[in-house]
């Protein structure tokens, strides 16, 4: 299944594809997506909020940063 968005920075359109089985991790009817985008040259992580039908509810969009385990 793909559900399209639109980046909230840029105005591209993101196209995700999701596995029904990624729907059984919703909570309150709402499952959450986290994808990487390059904005303008800049890599992003884009959260979706997305519902039983598919529909994208909200989009939040953060600065990618590293990590490391210690």
């Amino acid at each position: 299944m793909q559900v399209r968005t639109v980046c909230n920075r840029c105005g591209k359109n993101i196209y995700l594809n999701i596995e029904p089985e990624h729907l059984n991790e919703e909570k309150g009817g709402i499952f959450r997506a986290a994808t990487q985008h390059t904005c303008n040259g800049t890599p992003r992580i884009l959260l979706l909020f997305i519902d039983q039908n598919l529909s994208v509810r909200g989009v939040e969009n953060a600065p990618l940063v590293t990590s490391e385990e210690k």
